[in-house]
C-alpha cells in the first residue's frame, strides 16, 4: 500500500472511530485523580487494555524499591493503593519493525477553585466543539489518543511489525516518580518513545529540568502600633522575591536564551514563586514567611549547580540587609529535583 492510500485508511479509520475516542476521554475524565488518588482511574485504564486486548501489566511500587531507585524525586509520598498499567500490543515480527514506548500520566492537579467552572470539573462535557473537564489539557486526553491509536492499528491492520506500549502513570505532578516506577519495572527500552503531553501539536525535542524549593525567613513580631519594635518577615521576603526575579532576569538573559531548543522562547528558564505565606493577623508584624516555588533549567545545565545559584542568590540579599544577615533564610529543596 503506497503512502497516499495508508494515510487515507488511517484517516477514514479515525473519523469513523472518533466516537470511540470521546468515550474514552470521558471515562477517565469523569473519575477524579487529583495526585495521590489514582486507583479508581488505574483500574478504569486496566479495564480498557483488557477491552482491546492488550497484554495487561498491573503493580504497585515498592516504596522502598523507588525510594532506594537513583531516579526518584523525594517527595515522600507512598504509592500504597497508586498503580501503573502497562498495556503491550505484540509485535508480528519484530525484526522487522521498531518499537514504541508510549507514556502519559493519570493523575490531575486539584481543580479549585471551584467557583471558576462552569461545569462539574470530573464531568466530561462538549462545549462549542471542544471537551472541558480536569484532565482534558493535562493529559487524559493525550493518554486516550494512544490508546485510541493503538487499538486502530490493532483493529483495521491487525497490528505492527514490533511492540507498542502504552505506560499509563500515577504521581507526574508533584515529581514523575510514576514513570520512574515504570524504568525500574523494565519499561526502559524502545525504538522511540511518545510523552503526548499537551504541546500543541509541536513536537518538544527536549525537556526541561525543575526543582522545588522552600525559604524560610524568620523576623520579630510586634503589634502593628508599635511596628518600630518588630521586623517583618514579609517585607524581607519581598527582598528575596526581588532577588530571585533578578536571578531569572540573568539566567534568561546570559544562558537560558542562548539554548538551541528553548532560545525562542519569551522566557526559557522561569523562576516562579508559587505560595508567599506569612503573618497571623492584619495589624500584627509577621515573626515568620515561607516561600515556595520553582526553578526550571535547559539541557546542558545540572540541577544541583542551579540549585546553588538560587541558594547564593537568596544569600545575597544578606549582605545588604542586617537583619538577614544576622538571621540568614534557610533554603530547603523537596519533590522535584531533576535534570533537563
Amino acid at each position: 500500500m503506497d503512502n497516499h492510500l495508508l494515510k487515507k485508511k488511517i484517516s477514514d479509520a479515525v473519523e469513523q472511530e472518533r466516537g470511540r475516542l470521546l468515550e474514552l476521554c470521558e471515562r477517565l475524565i469523569n473519575i477524579e485523580s487529583v495526585t495521590g488518588n489514582e486507583l479508581k482511574v488505574q483500574n478504569e485504564v486496566k479495564k480498557i487494555f483488557e477491552e482491546i486486548g492488550l497484554e495487561t501489566d498491573y503493580w504497585i511500587p515498592d516504596d522502598e524499591k523507588m525510594r532506594n531507585f537513583s531516579l526518584y524525586s523525594d517527595t515522600g509520598e507512598t504509592f500504597r493503593d497508586r498503580p501503573v498499567v502497562a498495556g503491550i500490543l505484540k509485535g508480528k515480527c519484530p525484526s522487522k519493525g521498531k518499537s514504541l514506548i508510549i507514556n502519559g500520566h493519570v493523575d490531575v492537579v486539584t481543580p479549585e477553585p471551584f467557583d471558576m467552572w462552569n461545569t462539574d470539573p470530573f464531568c466530561a462535557v462538549i462545549e462549542d466543539g471542544r471537551l472541558i473537564g480536569r484532565g482534558a489539557s493535562d493529559m487524559k486526553t493525550g493518554l486516550c489518543v494512544g490508546i485510541f491509536c493503538t487499538e486502530l492499528l490493532k483493529k483495521y491492520f491487525g497490528g505492527v511489525n514490533n511492540d507498542i506500549t502504552i505506560v499509563s502513570v500515577p504521581g507526574e505532578e508533584n515529581g514523575g516518580n510514576g514513570t520512574a516506577a515504570a524504568l525500574l519495572r523494565g519499561y526502559t527500552k524502545a525504538d522511540a518513545s511518545i510523552f503526548p503531553e499537551p504541546t500543541s501539536n509541536q513536537i518538544q525535542p527536549a525537556h526541561r529540568g525543575a526543582a522545588f524549593w522552600r525559604i524560610h525567613i524568620d523576623g520579630r513580631s510586634s503589634h502593628g502600633g508599635t511596628k518600630y519594635k518588630g521586623v517583618s518577615a514579609v517585607e524581607k521576603g519581598i527582598k528575596v522575591v526581588a532577588a530571585l526575579q533578578e536571578l531569572e532576569d540573568t539566567r534568561n538573559r546570559e544562558i537560558c536564551s542562548k539554548n538551541v531548543f528553548y532560545k525562542d522562547y519569551p522566557l526559557s528558564a522561569p523562576v516562579t514563586v508559587g505560595i508567599f505565606r506569612g503573618g497571623q493577623f492584619t495589624s500584627g508584624v509577621p515573626e515568620h514567611c515561607m516561600i515556595e516555588g520553582c526553578i526550571e533549567l535547559v539541557p546542558g545545565e545540572n540541577v544541583e549547580d542551579v540549585a546553588r545559584s538560587l541558594e547564593k542568590a537568596v544569600m545575597g540579599v544578606c549582605r545588604e540587609d542586617s537583619w538577614l544577615e544576622e538571621h540568614p533564610p534557610k533554603v530547603e529543596w523537596f519533590g522535584l529535583f531533576y535534570n533537563p
